[in-house]
């Protein structure tokens, strides 16, 4: 999942110069617009595809096959949905169209990319890298003393060289990776086993009992009731 972005992002760089476009600010803008929804693609396939494979008896391959099938058409509809209010903004007239016209273009543009990313790289990815297990269980030793002494060997370089601002975010990494070792596993755990099917059964009771009978009719007319008030008190009507 943590190469969706970047991956994502190059494929947009490919199709960026030959619609002669340059890194402006808003390119860099729609990039960072796109940041935070270019990753959720990735997410939905991957997940499902971990849990696929845990679940079932099913080798990583197949998993990875039924999971992005399952998902496509959700996906697909909500990077749309993203997509859509975006669209009108291409026919944008005048001078400010040919200025904002980047905005939406390379939105589109990096969103398609993540599709692809989403279920042509990931589930190659997911086939070469996912393993079955408890991903939270402790990690050994040898992985924390490794990491430490990678992190302390650069951090005396870089402070040597005169990065201490480098120097210094090597001390912090020594420090996430005690703290990962020690405190986060264990509690990323005890969320999983313990917190977390409280919260999606207390999320459960919740639904039944609003989907009970006529409940779930007349919680829309509720709601839609309570959207027409708002707005005839807003516009003093």
């Amino acid at each position: 999942m943590a190469l969706a972005v970047p991956l994502s992002s190059l494929i947009a760089f490919l199709f960026l110069p030959g619609l002669d476009y340059t890194l402006n600010v808003i390119v860099l803008f729609s990039f960072l617009l796109a940041l935070g929804i270019i990753v959720d693609d990735a997410i939905v396939v991957i997940e499902n595809t971990h849990r696929i494979y845990n679940k079932y008896d099913f080798n990583v391959v197949q998993a990875a096959k039924y999971a992005a099938g399952e998902v496509f058409i959700p996906v697909l509809a909500g990077t749309l949905t993203t997509i859509a209010p975006f669209f009108p903004l291409l026919f944008w007239p005048g001078i400010a169209g040919e200025f904002m016209g980047k905005l939406p273009v390379t939105l589109i543009i990096t969103l398609g990319a993540s599709l692809f990313v989403a279920f042509i790289m990931n589930p190659v990815f997911a086939v070469s890298f996912m393993k079955k297990g408890d991903h939270a269980e402790l990690p050994p030793m040898r992985s924390l003393y490794r990491n430490l002494i990678i992190f302390g060997v650069i951090a005396v370089f870089a402070f040597l060289a005169g990065g201490y601002g480098f120097g210094n975010f090597m001390l912090f990494m020594i420090v996430m990776a005690v703290l990962y070792h020690f405190v986060l596993t264990r509690a990323i755990k005890s969320f999983q086993e313990k917190a977390w099917p409280k919260i999606i059964n207390g999320y459960r009771k919740v639904l039944v009992v609003f989907v009970k009978g006529y409940r779930p009719i007349a919680i829309v007319a509720v709601t839609f009731i309570a959207t027409i008030i708002t707005i005839a008190a807003y516009f003093e009507l």
